[in-house]
């Protein structure tokens, strides 16, 4: 039967919470800002694959699905590979500043109006942020054994290279 170890569900919900206290303050941050609404709007289009923006309807629905189911785990499983320890966080913190950037601006232009933007965007965000949290969970035991590896190599080698010399 399949066990789920208890440092994992912590570190999930560590993750987790991180990840939204970076929304939260980040919704904070751009509430305070004076910005130029424009100008972020015209940024935050940018950061839309291209792929996404020309789409429309149910084909943008899927394009959605494939970015953040495939490529965005995808892109963490990558970084993962690399032996810097929470290098893979990195999308999920870009994934936790974009809602609050928009729910920061959607709160400065007219709360009643963000109410109904935040709303709906709350259950997915969540659903969203905490699948990648659960996933960078198990990534970071990934990461922690590849880690683990590359030290045992150059501590076998400097003993190696100790005994040489002696």
């Amino acid at each position: 039967m399949l066990t789920i170890e208890k440092g994992f569900i912590s570190r999930t919900l560590k993750i987790f919470l991180f990840s939204i206290g970076i929304m939260i303050l980040t919704v904070a941050i751009t509430y305070s800002i004076d910005i130029n609404m424009k100008e972020v709007i015209k940024s935050i289009d940018n950061g839309i694959p291209g792929s996404v923006k020309s789409s429309s309807g149910l084909e943008r629905v899927f394009e959605y699905i494939v970015n953040n189911g495939i490529v965005v785990p995808l892109q963490m499983f990558i970084l993962s590979l690399i032996p810097i320890q929470f290098l893979y966080l990195f999308n999920l913190i870009y994934s936790s500043i974009l809602p609050g950037i928009v729910m920061g601006i959607a709160i400065k232009i007219n709360v009643y109006k963000a109410i109904i933007i935040i709303v709906p965007i709350l259950p997915h965000t969540t659903l969203e942020i905490l699948g990648f949290c659960i996933f960078a969970s198990a990534l970071y035991q990934f990461n922690k054994s590849i880690r683990i590896k590359i030290s045992d190599i150059f501590k076998k080698d400097s003993i190696k290279s100790f005994y040489i010399v002696c």
